[in-house]
């Protein structure tokens, strides 16, 4: 019944999100800046389909590609002082 589909959606805002990002072909590499560089928590690795990680109580999977791909698809906000 699609009306119960819709009405389920409009309560989404109750859920965690789950963000995905750039596809990455160097695992290594990527741990490395995720979990090194960004600091983030490396929950599961799931070859050959994603690495997933822990931003703040934010799931992030990284998916996993053969082949190397350019994206940029993840942004943070961050509070600034000024002195």
């Amino acid at each position: 019944d699609s009306r119960k589909c819709h009405a389920s959606a409009m309560s989404l805002s109750k859920y965690k999100i789950i963000a995905f990002a750039n596809i990455i072909h160097n695992v290594e590499k990527a741990k490395a800046f995720y979990g090194g560089t960004l600091g983030l928590r490396l929950l599961d690795e799931e070859p050959p389909f994603a690495l997933v990680y822990d931003a703040n109580g934010t799931m992030i999977r990284l998916g996993m590609s053969k082949e190397p791909i350019e994206t940029r698809a993840l942004c943070w906000t961050k509070k600034c002082s000024t002195p």
